[in-house]
């Protein structure tokens, strides 16, 4: 993806039953970036979420320990 104004990466957020999805640019790939995006853009939408699947990368593991 090509940078703009110092954004390098795109957090993503699907449901499979609606197919909604939610989106966010993100200038560090962090697990507290991940942690906000996951709390204002999908628990504080849609309320408490029964799973989640992820790539378990090192940043999604220490965003879920965040939260």
């Amino acid at each position: 993806m090509p940078k703009a104004r110092g954004y390098r990466y795109l957090v993503a957020a699907r449901d499979d039953l609606s197919l909604a999805a939610e989106g966010r640019a993100l200038k560090k790939a962090s697990a507290h970036n991940l942690a906000r995006f996951f709390w204002e853009e999908i628990i504080c939408r849609y309320g408490a979420i029964g799973e989640v699947v992820t790539d378990n990368g090192s940043e999604v593991k220490g965003a879920f320990e965040e939260l």
